[in-house]
């Protein structure tokens, strides 16, 4: 299992901090990590606010990571006060 967390907009695109990463930057992330481990399970975070929005935008965030080119799993931080949510 390969996780892609939200560091990876200081690791690899160079933000001050996590907080600018955007759903955008985790599922192109993501799309190169498939291309590198294609047979490996990958779980993507969902970064920071993308669900503690509207219904139909969590929606929208979660779909975008999971259709975009194989997404695997999906990991939300807050437990079983957050899962509902998604």
């Amino acid at each position: 299992m390969i996780l892609v967390g939200e560091c990876v907009g200081m690791v690899v695109l160079g933000y001050d901090c996590r907080i600018g990463v955007r759903v955008d930057d985790m599922i192109d992330d993501r799309k190169g990590v498939k291309r590198g481990g294609s047979d490996r399970f990958i779980v993507t975070e969902m970064r920071f606010m993308s669900y503690d929005v509207w219904k139909e935008e969590r929606m929208k965030n979660a779909g975008g990571i999971m259709e975009e080119r194989g997404g695997d799993g999906l990991k939300v931080e807050g437990g079983k006060d957050v899962v509902y949510r998604i």
